[in-house]
């Protein structure tokens, strides 16, 4: 997907290019149809509860708080079909600067599913030090005890990683898109 971007490669190579955006677009679709297929199904780790808010709290009160996974898996499925959608609209209108506006959103986008696991790895070793606090600090930040509570905050825990995940798209793409326009591709 990167070297879809580069204009050298895009000018030496149109057909090349334009094949691998359509198998780019593609499998863009499948996978987000399938996300929004899995928890209908009751194929996913989530909150049963559709609208749930999973929070984090110190002494009792809630610092901040996200939606559940599918909701927010959801999203970023209809967000990744609207963005291919753009992208392919354009393409063929061949209004190119669009075009290229709409496929660089994609492809942050669709980079949510690495970066959600990147996060994951991350919640896996604040889980994996956390129990070596001392119970008192534990105790400051509600750490689940009993086993209903422990399978509570990993499901918190599971919706966190697609939280961070938005934020840290949202950086990225705030940070690239002030950058000047001679030193993108």
């Amino acid at each position: 997907m990167p070297v879809q971007h580069v204009k050298r490669w895009r000018a030496k190579s149109p057909v090349v290019h334009r094949v691998s955006g359509y198998l780019t677009l593609a499998c863009s679709f499948i996978l987000s149809v399938t996300g929004l297929l899995l928890p209908r199904k009751g194929l996913n780790y989530r909150h049963p509860d559709y609208w749930h808010v999973h929070t984090f709290r110190f002494r009792g009160v809630p610092l901040f708080a996200w939606p559940n996974f599918s909701l927010q898996t959801d999203v970023l499925a209809v967000v990744v079909l609207f963005t291919a959608y753009k992208t392919l609209v354009y393409a063929r209108k061949r209004d190119y600067a669009s075009h290229r506006f709409w496929a660089q959103l994609h492809t942050y986008i669709s980079y949510a599913v690495p970066m959600q696991r990147i996060w994951m790895y991350v919640n896996f070793g604040i889980g994996l030090v956390l129990p070596l606090l001392p119970p008192k600090v534990l105790a400051m930040f509600d750490y689940p005890l009993t086993d209903a509570d422990i399978g509570s905050a990993e499901l918190s825990a599971f919706a966190n990683t697609v939280f961070m995940t938005w934020l840290s798209t949202l950086l990225i793409v705030y940070r690239d898109w002030r950058m000047p326009k001679s030193k993108q591709t």
